[in-house]
């Protein structure tokens, strides 16, 4: 249920600026806070009274969230890249034909 729901965020991604983009992505951020945490406290995984436990829980799911994004971006990253090699490949190709 918890990664149902968490996944639902990736809906938010589609083509727009980047700075949408980083609005999106911490919109994105915090609909995982609420759910992790929301399912945390509805199955008892940890105690919301207990301040050490809710901090580590929010500190855990930041760094899977940056740690995800970071891999996903770099990836992206990568691919534009790739894309834009064989573009102009494929210009510098047709202009000699």
């Amino acid at each position: 249920l918890c990664s149902l729901l968490t996944s639902l965020g990736t809906l938010l991604y589609t083509d727009s600026s980047l700075k949408v983009t980083i609005i999106k992505c911490i919109i994105h951020y915090l609909w995982v806070n609420v759910v992790v945490v929301g399912c945390g406290i509805f199955f008892d995984w940890f105690n919301p009274n207990n301040f050490v436990q809710l901090i580590s829980m929010l500190a855990l799911i930041a760094v899977v969230f940056l740690l995800v994004s970071a891999i996903t971006w770099r990836k992206a990253f990568k691919m534009a890249q790739l894309l834009n090699d064989r573009l102009k490949d494929y210009q510098n190709q047709s202009e000699t034909d």
